[in-house]
């Protein structure tokens, strides 16, 4: 799986080594309120977690990647692709330590993955879910293009869905920042 590069950052597949980085990552508040707890709560059960639900990028594009800053070589957090079985397309999904959050990090992340999406696996749509009071997430997604399509009933949650489709199929530009691939 190749790595991307943006101006300010790789992402690149997660490693095992990255199981302190996915334990505190995976133990903030945001994560907790806006994804849900994972019960990871040791560097086992982080080392367990990269393996089972993380290395697991593939010819679908399904997983996701460790965002590091280029410079420093600093894991700030997570963007990537999953395929729900009740979506017709692949849902974005990005998570960062609170202290790389507003710095245009997930912003960056996110537009070099839909860039991915659409140029390398040829996607016609991309999703977002979303709950409605993760305003941070929620304005991220609308300043990338990405509008509210539907509503999802998880559980006793509902939930956003965002949708973006590939414009480039209708004559229109990529996004303005083209990632290495």
């Amino acid at each position: 799986m190749p790595h991307i590069t943006t101006l300010r950052l790789v992402l690149r597949e997660f490693a095992l080594q990255d199981a302190d980085f996915i334990l505190e990552l995976l133990n903030t508040h945001d994560w907790i309120n806006n994804i849900g707890n994972r019960n990871i709560n040791t560097i086992d059960d982080a080392t367990n977690y990269i393996a089972t639900s993380l290395i697991s990028i593939n010819s679908k594009a399904t997983g996701m990647w460790a965002v590091v800053e280029k410079n420093t070589n600093v894991l700030m957090g997570m963007c990537g692709f999953v395929q729900r079985s009740y979506l017709d397309s692949l849902d974005i999904g990005f998570a960062f330590l609170p202290k790389y959050q507003g710095n245009g990090y997930a912003k960056e992340a996110a537009e070099a993955c839909v860039v991915y999406g659409f140029e390398v696996v040829c996607l016609v749509k991309i999703y977002a879910l979303l709950l409605p009071n993760n305003i941070r997430s929620v304005s991220l997604l609308k300043k990338l293009g990405f509008v509210v399509s539907n509503y999802i009933t998880l559980g006793d949650e509902v939930l956003q869905l965002f949708q973006l489709t590939n414009m480039k199929t209708e004559g229109a530009i990529a996004p303005a920042h083209q990632p290495k691939l």
